[in-house]
């Protein structure tokens, strides 16, 4: 289907019979590389971090029990719109913002936001947050 037709989201869970939700995103990537995706679980989010680091893959969504179909609605909305945190609305005065372009960058990138972060439990904090030991 995402060979004949145009989607704006791939949203798939991680763990489906026959494929997981890495393989799929990775098959769909190498067809339209540029098309939009996240990735559902009902499992600990934190138990993915890893390898949602190693296949690329930004957008990770926790089912709720019961299904919250309005969080649901704006958690699509914002990657859609790719407004995925939306600091500005919790973070008053200026924002830094680093542009990953490919994921070569990415681990260049991590470093400067740690050596960026004055405190060191929020070091400690995100370094956890990304699955990396500290």
């Amino acid at each position: 289907m995402v060979k004949e037709q145009d989607f704006d989201l791939l949203l798939s869970d991680i763990n489906m019979p026959g494929m997981k939700g890495f393989d799929l995103l990775n098959q769909v990537r190498s067809v339209k590389p540029e098309l939009k995706t996240a990735l559902m679980t009902a499992y600990e989010v934190r138990d993915y971090l890893r390898l949602a680091r190693d296949h690329d893959i930004g957008n990770i969504i926790a089912k709720t029990t019961p299904f919250n179909y309005g969080e649901m609605s704006l958690l699509i909305r914002n990657i859609l719109s790719e407004n995925v945190f939306g600091l500005d609305k919790y973070i008053q005065g200026p924002i830094q913002s680093e542009n990953i372009n490919c994921p070569a960058d990415m681990e260049r990138t991590i470093e400067k936001v740690i050596c960026d972060i004055p405190e060191q439990s929020h070091k400690h904090s995100f370094i956890q947050a990304l699955g990396k030991s500290s």
